[in-house]
């Protein structure tokens, strides 16, 4: 939006990975407002509480759903922030309802629900995964009946979503190769994604129950899922979740990254199988009783975001007080805004990216160990550009990844205080600088 492109693969790596919900979020920004992804995200949810309210008729099962769902740690990262995670797990969790709810899968079923299994693939790619076992499924269910129009319409569908995506990277990278057919990504940035776990002081799977401290307790997915396994009884619809459950987990752990917030999907698909469960001898008040704690810490903390972060929508100045507490990086950033003459180019260490008022290269292609013949893409970008400055926060590794390259030093900051969302992980101290750069000398100067 401020300079008038969409990045470049080489520009900006992470990016490959977004999907279009980023495209949705710079629309809302165009529009004026930065919340817009977050409270869509919100209100799906609220949909589809509603719609469980609307089908459960028992009150004590339908409250233990409400609890179930709601009592996610994880689900204050998932609503707090722009990202498109949430949106999509409640499109894959109402196409699973659909798909089990109907004894037999008319085309026009099945033309909508793999709508909405492509349309969820599109906010972010890591739904290719989850969206494709579910679509089997569907496919499977749908060509019994309608061999023909099932194949022709999955064709159509496929077409429309996907060759976009797939002609997209082609034209945009130098060497385009088999696992860029739905990312840009380079291998090295997916394969480094894939080892990526939060709470790493436990191995898989605990380390998506099991927080490494008090403050990242918003980074598990809680125990109200483990309850689940004593309680789903053997019926057709409960057997094909778990088959479904079971590959697509295994998926995930090979394909993708390992964090809670990715498995929160997994929560919402739990609460369709539960609503298939037969109500007899399932005491569902004693199970909303035993995460019933777990439920009100969740609550607490929702509130006291909601809270403190209201102010902001109708006030600038308070608004801008809060993202300094909250946004990673972002009281650096606005130093940086401040001291750079407006026309630098600069290559930032720095996250936040776009907060920049300056036009800007991001160093993640240099975070990966990419090796020099396939960084040329991203250097001829620094080059082209012509950038004058580097930001880095002290003690980066991209002094000594650059260190040909860097100049003398510009200017020092003052001491920060680190920023985010959950209060219990402030307090710590950091300083960023910034160095002349010489771009002339970019092909040779990267070690």
């Amino acid at each position: 939006l401020n300079f008038n492109e969409v990045p470049s693969p080489y520009l900006w790596i992470h990016g490959a990975s977004a999907g279009n919900g980023e495209f949705v979020n710079s629309l809302a920004i165009f529009l004026g407002t930065d919340n817009f992804g977050t409270l869509l995200q919100l209100f799906s949810l609220l949909y589809f509480l509603l719609f469980l309210g609307e089908k459960t008729k028992n009150n004590k099962k339908l409250v233990f759903l409400y609890i179930f769902i709601l009592s996610s740690p994880t689900l204050l990262q998932l609503i707090s922030g722009p990202k498109f995670l949430l949106f999509p797990q409640v499109i894959t969790a109402m196409a699973l309802y659909l798909i089990l709810e109907k004894k037999k899968i008319e085309i026009i079923d099945f033309v909508f629900i793999s709508t909405l299994l492509m349309g969820a693939t599109q906010f972010k790619l890591s739904f290719i995964l989850s969206g494709f076992i579910i679509g089997i499924f569907l496919f499977y269910k749908s060509f019994i009946n309608n061999k023909t129009t099932t194949l022709s319409f999955s064709i159509l569908l496929f077409v429309f979503f996907f060759i976009p995506t797939i002609f997209w990277n082609y034209i945009q990278l130098n060497d385009f190769s088999y696992h860029n057919i739905f990312s840009s990504m380079p291998i090295e940035a997916i394969d480094s994604l894939q080892n990526y776990r939060e709470n790493f002081n436990y191995i898989y799977p605990f380390n998506l129950f099991l927080p490494n401290s008090i403050s990242s307790i918003t980074s598990i997915l809680g125990f109200q899922s483990l309850i689940l396994f004593f309680i789903l009884k053997p019926k057709k619809e409960i057997n094909i979740f778990i088959v479904i459950l079971i590959i697509t987990v295994i998926m995930q752990y090979f394909l993708s990254m390992n964090e809670a917030r990715i498995y929160y999907e997994f929560i919402l698909w739990f609460s369709v199988a539960i609503y298939f469960l037969k109500d007899q001898k399932i005491n569902y008040n004693f199970l909303s009783k035993i995460i019933l704690i777990q439920f009100c810490v969740v609550i607490c903390m929702a509130l006291y975001f909601a809270l403190i972060s209201l102010p902001s929508i109708f006030s600038n100045e308070y608004r801008d007080k809060f993202m300094i507490k909250n946004s990673f990086k972002y009281d650096a950033v606005k130093w940086v805004n401040d001291v750079l003459p407006e026309n630098a180019k600069i290559i930032s260490g720095l996250r936040s990216h776009s907060l920049y008022k300056n036009e800007f290269v991001p160093t993640d292609w240099l975070s990966f160990g990419i090796s020099k013949n396939n960084l040329s893409g991203y250097l001829n970008i620094i080059k082209e550009k012509k950038i004058d400055y580097i930001v880095l926060r002290e003690n980066s590794q991209f002094f000594s990844v650059m260190k040909n390259c860097i100049g003398d030093k510009y200017l020092q900051s003052p001491e920060f205080t680190v920023s985010t969302r959950n209060p219990l992980n402030r307090g710590f101290k950091y300083t960023v600088s910034i160095f002349e750069f010489k771009h002339e000398n970019i092909l040779s100067c990267v070690e």
